[in-house]
């Protein structure tokens, strides 16, 4: 669920800009967003003032239940999930959050999608440039397991790199649009050192440990090359 100041941010972005929205779902959008934000009125493009009751008899008006319930959007029997910023293991949320998306969430709606009898076809919308090892390869075999059931086709729109890249290589098809970014297959780790500030403020850390290579890599000393290498 968003938050009031998630929906303050969209209603910023939809109010006193330039929208390509058909006029009687123009109404319905605007309606829904204004509630979600404490708004308690809405004048219409024909000057008609909407009140409180209308705007929520408006909003619940639009679509089905069970449109409502998916955690997806079907358009001609093709199911749309969106994954956007950095892919994370075990998020927990099913739905794209706070510049995240969860492998979890992916396969949760990938597996709705898989037994809803109104999907005939599944495209992901990728916009992200990779995230965390732990967990990706385990959804990209959910992805590749799926596409036997129904096609599944990743779209890059607009960056589809890395970890979003490994998801992508597991659809039926990739597509990418003609400003898309994709690629940046590899790994990287981002080593951080406290060896220094440790030093300056006088504390030594013994590291005990069986093994040559156990403590590689470990913050308190600064990288080895050998070790970088």
């Amino acid at each position: 669920m968003l938050h009031n100041n998630s929906y303050e941010h969209i209603l910023s972005r939809a109010c006193n800009q330039p929208q390509f929205l058909e006029p009687t779902y123009a109404a319905t959008f605007f309606g829904a967003l204004a509630l979600r934000s404490g708004v308690n009125q809405l004048v219409d493009v024909n000057g008609n003032v909407l009140n409180q009751d209308q705007l929520i008899e408006m909003a619940s008006s639009y679509g089905s239940s069970r449109e409502r319930d998916r955690p997806y959007q079907v358009i001609d029997g093709l199911a749309i999930l969106p994954v956007s910023g950095t892919l994370l293991h075990k998020y927990g949320y099913v739905q794209p959050r706070s510049g995240a998306t969860g492998y979890d969430g992916i396969i949760a709606r990938l597996n709705d999608a898989m037994s809803d009898p109104d999907v005939k076809a599944v495209m992901i919308d990728f916009d992200s440039p990779g995230g965390e090892a732990a967990g990706c390869f385990d959804c990209a075999d959910q992805i590749r397991k799926y596409r036997d059931i129904k096609p599944i086709y990743g779209l890059c729109y607009d960056t589809m790199c890395s970890a979003a890249m490994a998801l992508g290589s597991a659809c039926t098809e990739r597509w990418i649009t003609r400003s898309g970014k994709a690629g940046s297959v590899g790994v990287l780790v981002a080593h951080t050192s406290y060896e220094k500030q440790l030093d300056d403020v006088g504390v030594d850390i013994t590291l005990i440990h069986s093994g040559e290579f156990k403590v590689d890599g470990n913050p308190y000393q600064k990288l080895p090359k050998e070790v970088q290498g």
